[in-house]
């Protein structure tokens, strides 16, 4: 019995597209991979960005009472003993 030889090109053809797919399927997984999300800013409890007159104004009513929420209560939470201060 005689060997018939494999013709080159569909195989190289179907290895090129493998590959291609392979390279697409690696790099969406890539772009697509969620970013950790940025460390706020020790002050910032209203979560614009700065510390300034707005964050000691939504502190001073959370701590008088005159308010029950803080937008971003990890960021109130200046010394790091797990007490918004």
């Amino acid at each position: 019995m005689r060997e018939q030889a494999v013709p080159a090109r569909p195989i190289m053809k179907r290895l090129k597209h493998l590959l291609l797919g392979a390279a697409l399927t690696a790099a969406a997984a890539f772009v697509a991979a969620p970013q950790p999300a940025a460390a706020g800013v020790l002050g910032d409890v209203n979560g614009d960005g700065v510390v300034d007159i707005k964050d000691v104004q939504v502190l001073s009513d959370y701590l008088v009472g005159n308010s029950t929420y803080v937008p971003h209560p990890e960021n109130a939470d200046v010394n790091g003993d797990g007490v918004i201060d």
